[in-house]
Order: C-alpha cells, then structure tokens, then sequence
C-alpha cells in the first residue's frame, strides 16, 4: 500500500505551498484569453439563471399568485386535498423549468456549439433536456409532498426528522444513481484497452483499494470536453472516464486522472461529503423551521400556516438563497478535497510532468479560465484553478528531488 503523505520520505503539502508557474511555458495569450472569454460568458449566463429564479420565485412567495395558483389546483383536483397538493408541487417546478428554459437552451446549447465544445443536435440535446425534467419530477415532488407532510405532523419538531430523511436520502441516492440513473442518460461499458484496464488495477491494488469497475462513458454524444470521476458506493463503487479522454489521453495521463480518484477515495471524500450534506441538512431545516413561523404569521406572505403548501416557493426561495450564500463554504471544502487528491495522485504516480499535461489539457479541451480573479474562486470554484493545480505540482517535484 502506499504510504500517506506527510510520512518520512514522502513529500508534504499545504495548501500555502506553491512553486511559482510561468504561465507562458504552457499557454499561449490566445488560449489564456479564449478560455477567460468562455468562463466570463458562463458566469453571466449563470447570474441570469439566478435573477431569474430568484425572480419568479419571489414573484410566487410575495404575492397571491401562489394561493391562485392552490385554489387552480385544487378545483382541478375535485376537492381531494392529496392530489391538490400533488398538483401545485408540479405545477409551481414546471413553472421554473418554463421560465429558465429559453436560458438553458442558450448557454448549454447555443454557447456550446458556438465555441465548437458539442456537436450534439437539438433534438438529443433536447431530450437529454426532457429526461432531466422528468428525472427530476419524479424524485422532487415525493419528497415535497413528504416535507409537507412531517411539518404538519410534527409542527415543532419536524426539521430532526426531515434532516434524517434527507441524510437517508442522500446515502441511497449516491449508492443507487450509478446503476439507475445515469444511464437514463448515457451508455456505460467496461474500458476495453486491456494494457490500459491493467496499468489502472495495478495502480489502484498499489494504492490499497479495490476497484471494481473502471468505465467508460459515451460523453462523446454530448460534449467534447474531457473528465473523469467516481461515484457510488460499496457495490456500485466506479470510476468513470469521459470517452472523449480515453481517446486522446495517454496511458500515463489517464492514470494520472485515475490516480486523483483514488486520492479521493483514500481520504474519505466521499462519506466526509455526505456527512457534511447530513449536517448541513439538519441546519437547513432547523433555520427553515424558524423562518416558516415567522412567514406564516406574517402578512407579507401569501401562506397561513408552515403546513401551507403554498409556502413551498417561499422554501425554494430560502433554500436558494442560503445555497448561494453558503458557495464560498461549500467551494473551498471542495477545493481542500481537490488539493488532497491532487497530491495523492502525485504519491502514487511520482510523474509530475504527466500531471502537468494532464492539467494543460485539461484547461485547453474545457476552455477554462486557468487563472481566476482571486474572488471568484473563493465565491465560487469547486477545484482549484489550473494555475494553482499546476502549481501545487511544481512544488511537489521540488520537495521529492530534495529528499533523494
């Protein structure tokens, strides 16, 4: 097994330690300024869909448009309470989908294709669009009738048993999505390079842990950008390597990339990221407990009690709201779990200039902003910039030539 960082003989990092990057060994102006260009024209699309949500849900929280809304369903329901209420969950998400809609059609296809990122038609782009929607309406709309119904059941206690349940929810979720849900929308096979699947195993047994599956998705319909991840849990446990990388990449760079997986994995990651989302679930209920009493007795809001299905924009738009404040905490854990990866991909691999193309690649394929104003990345990256991945790196190479 290899040995943690920080043993003797191993390198050690922290996340102040950089070996200063020359930008220009790398990246030309033009590719620097290209992938600013992208990155600058996401982070308005992104603002829009905000305001735009924000809007409408807003719309729906502070005016009587909510409670028409109720009553619409209501008579369509014929006066049966559970169906009522069934409706009005649905008709407030088709809603929001309606509404940002024309949004998403120009950023994930319009802005796509205008940078040669997809050559995806419409038509599957569109339905890959429809199966998200449903996807969606069938996993959301029990567990908003279900959250309606613990706060009518325990008035003043019903944020521990819903934290709970949304813990739960989360565990099965991450255990069943790779065998059930993703392949509503992508093909997965076993990688077929034998030399390849090897090196990958090797690697992995090398590293302590036991891999399962290394598989390859057909991103290739959807995207031309290159990625890698893994998911699942106990028997559904996979990592997944984007089409498009498996064919361009090198053996020694997608074991790169399989190497930061099991950094992942070595550390924890995973569990560490659902028992924070548990944590965080109680304190989201327990603060969307307090605010759902003071609306309810409030006469700016169209609901009269928490139970009130008509408060369910107003809990979109609290869980929104706190979902975006809370990015720069939620960001910059996942960038401390990027960093570890990283350097455990070093450990194991010992081939900093493979790391470094692979970063470089990585950048270029996926037009990223490889050096972000400072701001931003705090507010709002989930992985570190190329600039400081490639960095980090440097840095490693310079502390395993001083030990030898």
């Amino acid at each position: 097994m290899v040995t943690g960082a920080g043993s003797q003989g191993i390198p050690r990092h922290s996340p102040s330690e950089r070996a200063p990057l020359r930008i220009e060994d790398y990246f030309t102006l033009e590719q620097v300024a290209l992938g600013k260009k992208y990155e600058r024209e996401k982070y308005l699309f992104f603002f829009a869909d905000l305001l735009l949500t924000f809007g409408i849900l807003a719309l729906l929280t502070f005016t009587g448009l909510s409670s028409w809304l109720f009553s619409w369903a209501d008579m369509i329901a014929g006066g049966r309470d559970w169906l009522a209420r069934l409706l009005f969950l649905a008709l407030v998400l088709v809603l929001l989908a309606l509404v940002t809609f024309p949004l998403e059609i120009w950023e994930d296809y319009l802005h796509e294709h205008a940078y040669r990122l997809s050559d995806q038609s419409f038509q599957g782009w569109l339905w890959d669009q429809v199966k998200g929607w449903l996807v969606g309406f069938v996993l959301t709309l029990p567990l908003a009738y279900g959250l309606f119904f613990l706060i009518g059941r325990y008035p003043h206690g019903w944020w521990i048993p819903a934290g709970l349940a949304a813990f739960a929810f989360s565990v099965i979720f991450t255990y069943l999505s790779p065998v059930l849900i993703d392949p509503i929308f992508n093909t997965f096979k076993p990688v077929a390079n034998q030399e390849l699947k090897g090196r990958l195993v090797s690697l992995a047994n090398h590293a302590g842990i036991r891999v399962k599956e290394v598989l390859e998705i057909d991103a290739s319909r959807q995207t031309k950008k290159y990625n890698a991840y893994f998911a699942g849990l106990g028997p559904t446990k996979r990592i997944v390597i984007y089409d498009t990388f498996l064919r361009d990449g090198s053996i020694a760079e997608i074991e790169s990339v399989l190497a930061h997986e099991i950094g992942h994995w070595q550390h924890g990651h995973l569990w560490k990221g659902i028992l924070l989302s548990g944590v965080v679930s109680l304190g989201f209920f327990f603060l969307l407990a307090r605010a759902l009493e003071y609306a309810s007795t409030s006469q700016l809001f169209p609901f009269y009690a928490p139970h009130d299905v008509a408060a369910f924009p107003f809990i979109l738009l609290f869980a929104a709201l706190l979902s975006f404040l809370s990015s720069p905490v939620a960001s910059g854990i996942s960038r401390h779990f990027e960093r570890q990866a990283d350097w455990t991909a070093l450990i194991l691999t010992r081939d900093t200039q493979t790391f470094l193309e692979v970063e470089r690649k990585l950048a270029l394929r996926n037009l990223s902003d490889i050096d972000p104003p400072p701001l931003i990345e705090w507010a709002f990256h989930s992985h570190p910039s190329t600039v400081h991945r490639m960095e980090m790196a440097l840095e490693y190479a310079q502390q395993e030539k001083s030990l030898q």
